[in-house]
C-alpha cells in the first residue's frame, strides 16, 4: 500500500509540476504575444512620426526650393533690368560722343575752311551798257566777277549778261537793273566752296559799241 501511495503521490506531484510549468509557459506565451504586439505599434507609432516628420521636412525643403527658385528668378529679372539699363545709357553715351565728334568735326572744317579762304574774295559788279542813236540802239544789263587775293585781283575778270535788248529807254533800263539786282541776291553770302562775295556798286556807261564792257 505505501508504494502505490507513493508512486500516485509522485505521479501527482509530476502532472502539477506539468500543469505549472505549462501555465507559466502559456503566461510567459502571452506575455511575450502582448510585448511583441506593444513593440509592433511602438515600431507603427515611430514609423508613423519618422513618416510624418520626413513628409514635412519634404515639404518645408519644396516651399525652401520654391522660395529659393522665386528669389533667383527675381535676382535675375533684376539683373536683366539693371542690364538691359546700363546699356541703354551706354547707347545713349556713345550717340552723344559720336553727336559730339561729329559736331566738332563740322566746326573745325568750317574754322579751317574759313582760315583757308580768308584772304580770298570775289567781288561783283553789275554793269548796264547802252547807246542810243537814231539809227541803232540798245541795252545790256548783267555783272562782272573778279577774284580778289589779299586784296589783289587775280586772273582776268569775267563778265555774265543777264538781260539784253535792241531799245534804250528808261523803263527798259528799269526792267533790266531789276533782272541784274534779283540775279545778285541769290549769290549773296558765299559761292565757290565758301569764298565769301562782295557786291560793289552799279556801274552804268554809255558806249557806242554793243560788245565793249568795262575797261
Amino acid at each position: 500500500m505505501d508504494s502505490v501511495y507513493y508512486i500516485c503521490a509522485f505521479l501527482a506531484g509530476c502532472l502539477s509540476v506539468f500543469f505549472v510549468n505549462k501555465f507559466y509557459k502559456t503566461q510567459n506565451q502571452k506575455k511575450t504575444d502582448e510585448d511583441g504586439e506593444s513593440n509592433l505599434l511602438r515600431v507603427i507609432e515611430k514609423y508613423k512620426e519618422r513618416n510624418g516628420i520626413l513628409e514635412s521636412n519634404c515639404k518645408m525643403l519644396s516651399l525652401e526650393r520654391k522660395t529659393a527658385t522665386q528669389e533667383s528668378s527675381n535676382k535675375i529679372s533684376e539683373l536683366e533690368k539693371e542690364l538691359a539699363i546700363k546699356k541703354s545709357s551706354l547707347l545713349t553715351k556713345d550717340a552723344e560722343y559720336l553727336l559730339l565728334i561729329e559736331n566738332e568735326k563740322i566746326k573745325a572744317r568750317k574754322e579751317g575752311q574759313e582760315l583757308a579762304l580768308q584772304d580770298y574774295k570775289i567781288v561783283c559788279t553789275p554793269f548796264l551798257y547802252y547807246s542810243k542813236s537814231f539809227f541803232k540802239s540798245f541795252t545790256r544789263g548783267g555783272y562782272r566777277f573778279q577774284l580778289m587775293v589779299k586784296g589783289i585781283p587775280a586772273f582776268s575778270p569775267a563778265e555774265i549778261t543777264i538781260e539784253e535788248k535792241q531799245e534804250f529807254d528808261d523803263e527798259t533800263k528799269q526792267t533790266i537793273l531789276s533782272a541784274v539786282n534779283t540775279a545778285l541776291k541769290s549769290l549773296e553770302g558765299y559761292i565757290g566752296g565758301g569764298i565769301p562775295i562782295a557786291i560793289a556798286d552799279t556801274i552804268e556807261k554809255n558806249t557806242k559799241r554793243k560788245d565793249k564792257g568795262l575797261d
